[in-house]
């Protein structure tokens, strides 16, 4: 089989601009999400029982708020689910560059891997949080050390972490009796008569 078949069955290979392009992308998110993770992580355990609120600075000073310490967890979730799916995306990336088996129709999987992992470290977070641990529980009582590993792992095996809760969902709403469909019940009684 020649190179030329080979690829018109796999896809259109993916050209030398725009893997340099996706490189440089995966390194800035990597670099961003990193740098967010160190910004918002708390200091200490005193800072985090000072007061409700604390403060933020982005961009070395230039951007600074005050956020809750939810909120703070929140980001956190967000962030490391981010560089959870880099590492996933990234790992992908080098191997298919590698193996000169990249191709186009993947490009926006690429670009958006960090965004799905923070959207499912997010969900699977509030998941966690609303289920499995106590209601009264405070931020306090919560390892940012334990949530940032999580949702990293959500981030990074997110298929897995999908089909977890997809088997989560079905085991607590799955219906007694299966749903009947009176129209296509009632169509093929209508034929047959």
């Amino acid at each position: 089989m020649t190179a030329q078949t080979n690829s018109s069955q796999d896809g259109q290979p993916m050209g030398a601009l725009a893997v340099t392009l996706l490189g440089i992308y995966y390194m800035v998110i990597s670099v961003f999400l990193a740098y967010l993770l160190v910004v918002i992580w708390p200091v200490s355990d005193a800072e985090i029982e000072k007061s409700a609120y604390q403060i933020a600075s982005l961009f070395w000073g230039l951007l600074k708020f005050s956020i809750s310490k939810e909120i703070r967890l929140i980001l956190i979730v967000i962030a490391a689910g981010g560089l959870g799916s880099f590492i996933h995306g990234a790992t992908s990336l080098i191997s298919y560059v590698g193996n000169r088996k990249i191709v186009k129709s993947w490009t926006w999987w690429y670009i958006l891997r960090p965004f799905v992992g923070s959207a499912l470290a997010l969900i699977f977070y509030f998941a966690i949080r609303g289920g499995f641990l106590s209601v009264t529980a405070g931020v306090e009582a919560i390892s940012h050390f334990g949530i940032a590993a999580t949702a990293g792992i959500v981030g990074m095996f997110s298929k897995e972490a999908t089909d977890k809760l997809h088997e989560v969902f079905v085991t607590l709403f799955r219906p007694k009796d299966q749903r009947v469909d009176k129209l296509a019940e009632s169509n093929s009684q209508g034929k047959e008569g």
